[in-house]
């Protein structure tokens, strides 16, 4: 059996992984477009032609714009001079008679020009949509041909792309289609991982994988808490002062915005993303750390940093002894600085998890990684868990959507540029776990931990399902924010889940705070200052959920009815998993009916 291991994971990236990765992709897509039959000199041919029509098309509104504004200048200087005209006949501008007859005449020639002009360039503006509205025209049928051209290749990507590419490079990280509840179960009873009852948190979706059996979840959810917001307010008053200077008396007038604020409970709606590892290696330990390394760290400044450390682990290993513990220094004053996780609670764990292959690993991974020391590590017993600040920034659910184009270029393009995105960024979101061997020797002999579970799906791929439903469907019609999806299990029945979907939101109150501001006048004011008041609101949908083995080209074909609640956002099929809202007598075996018959008529 080969040896899969990553016993270092920057070097490995560097030297192996990153071009492999790469190859793999561009390999696949090649696949894809050979077995598709995508004929690519045809669609280059087409996107040629459609690209020449959108610039012809561009050029074409850059001068319809153009002299449209010479239009509009004309018809304001046709104004001007109208009135200019009208003024000097009126004797206005002034009473010499040669400058009232000569400026209405002079006024009326240049009107008349002015319109004809104004006319006539009305005339080309009118042409020129003409000729826009053509060309997009045209382009529009060229770009329907890219399109047909791509149909197949458009069809054939999946969800799993990204997973199975990163697997084929790696085959130490092994990624589910699915978060199943075999898993779930594993994760739950032997490392004590929970379910998601935060009704303060939905999850937006979930990947699960491991390493050499020991499970990972990699989760994204959509959270809201109450914060603080301020409102402002202003009044603007008016006063008058007299002053007296040689016996004259001089009147000011005096203006002045009184500004207010005022301070109320309002939601605020964030994602987040973190990564969980069990592993029992360690299983005593528990420890934090957060990011200390600065980005572009010299040597120079990293022998400042060990110097800096032995003198802070000295104090930290007296007061420890002091207060009973046991708390003592690696001897590695550039690892404990740079890795900084001083609040470990068993000396003798943390010592066996971070041998010096492991400290090596670390050091290199928060000076090398390309995201820098990015990532917060707290381990709390079995459970293991990475923050790591790219990952917020980075799209983990890639969907077959992101890949479809008319342009077999920039369709290659965005597949390499999506998938590289993916793996590098999973990668070292759990390079902090790769870089510490005992992670990867410690191997489980249970991987599958058969215990009964409420329900055929996890709470987890619940939640990700119901997220992809319209949220206008879900939310009361009295909401004025975005809404929380938590689902409770029902019943099941034919591995089908009902699940209860409920809908979090808030409905507003405006509401008047006056504040007292004193003035310039000398005198208190009331400014009004408006703010909101949110009142909470839940709306509970049903939804039912089971597990679908076809294929996506296949359920976007299956009849009209399933497009029609697709394109609704009420049906939804993704990774092998069927959902669908239940807003009316549909029913999900009727659903999977349809599907079936489809897929034995091809």
């Amino acid at each position: 059996m080969a040896d899969n291991s990553i016993l270092e994971p920057c070097d490995l990236y560097n030297k192996e992984f990153k071009d492999k990765f790469n190859q793999n992709v561009e390999k696949y897509f090649d696949e894809l477009v050979k077995k598709s039959m995508t004929d690519v000199e045809k669609n280059r041919t087409h996107v040629k032609a459609y690209n020449k029509l959108i610039s012809e098309r561009d050029k074409l509104t850059k001068n319809s714009n153009r002299t449209n504004g010479f239009k509009w200048l004309f018809i304001i200087l046709t104004i001007a001079v109208i009135v200019l005209a009208v003024l000097g006949g009126l004797g206005i501008l002034s009473e010499t008679k040669m400058v009232r007859i000569i400026v209405p005449i002079v006024g009326g020639l240049l009107a008349v020009l002015f319109i004809f002009l104004t006319i006539k360039l009305g005339k080309a503006v009118k042409k020129l949509k003409t000729l826009i509205d053509k060309k997009q025209t045209e382009a529009n049928k060229e770009q329907k041909i890219c399109y047909e051209t791509m149909a197949k290749l458009n069809a054939s990507y999946d969800w799993n792309i990204s997973s199975d590419l990163m697997e084929l490079t790696t085959p130490l990280i092994d990624l589910d289609h699915s978060f199943d509840v075999n898993k779930f179960c594993y994760l739950r009873e032997k490392f004590g991982f929970e379910d998601n009852n935060d009704p303060n948190c939905s999850t937006n979706y979930v990947k699960s994988g491991n390493i050499n059996g020991n499970p990972f979840v990699l989760l994204n959810t959509y959270n809201t808490k109450m914060v603080n917001k301020t409102y402002t307010g202003t009044l603007t008053i008016h006063w008058t002062t007299t002053s007296y200077s040689n016996g004259k008396s001089t009147t000011v007038h005096h203006t002045e915005t009184l500004v207010a604020t005022s301070e109320h409970k309002a939601p605020i709606y964030f994602y987040d993303t973190r990564l969980v590892y069990g592993c029992e290696a360690a299983k005593d330990l528990s420890f934090t750390r957060q990011p200390t390394v600065k980005d572009g760290i010299t040597d120079k400044e990293i022998e400042k940093l060990e110097r800096h450390t032995e003198k802070e682990l000295a104090s930290i290993s007296e007061a420890s002894i002091k207060k009973g513990g046991n708390f003592t220094s690696l001897g590695d004053a550039k690892f404990e600085g740079m890795f900084h996780a001083y609040d470990r609670d068993n000396e003798q764990q943390f010592r066996l998890m971070f041998t010096p292959l492991a400290r090596v690993n670390m050091i290199k991974l928060l000076r090398q990684s390309p995201y820098g020391d990015d990532f917060y590590f707290y381990k709390v017993k079995s459970l293991n868990y990475i923050f790591s600040k790219h990952s917020q920034d980075i799209n983990y659910d890639i969907t077959p959507d992101m890949f479809v184009d008319y342009d077999i270029d920039n369709a290659r393009k965005k597949f390499i540029d999506i998938n590289n995105t993916f793996f590098k960024g999973l990668f070292f979101d759990l390079a902090p776990i790769l870089s510490i061997p005992l992670y990867q020797q410690m191997k489980t002999h249970e991987y599958i931990y058969n215990i009964p579970y409420e329900a055929y799906h996890t709470k987890y791929e619940q939640e990700s399902l119901a997220n992809r439903f319209d949220k206008n469907l879900l939310k009361d019609p009295l909401s004025k924010t975005d809404a929380i999806i938590k689902c409770d299990f029902t019943s099941k029945s034919d591995g089908v889940d009902y699940i209860d979907v409920h809908a979090y939101s808030y409905k507003t109150v405006e509401h008047v705070d006056y504040v007292t501001k004193l003035g310039g006048d000398g005198r208190l004011h009331q400014v009004p200052v408006k703010w909101l008041e949110y009142i909470p609101l839940e709306k509970v949908s049903k939804m039912s959920l089971c597990d679908e083995n076809t294929t996506r080209e296949k359920f976007n074909n299956s009849n009209e009815l399933i497009n029609k609640l697709s394109s609704q956002r009420r049906l939804v099929y993704e990774r092998g998993l069927l959902s669908l809202l239940l807003l009316d007598n549909s029913d999900i075996k009727d659903i999977r009916k349809q599907i079936l018959k489809k897929d034995e008529e091809k």
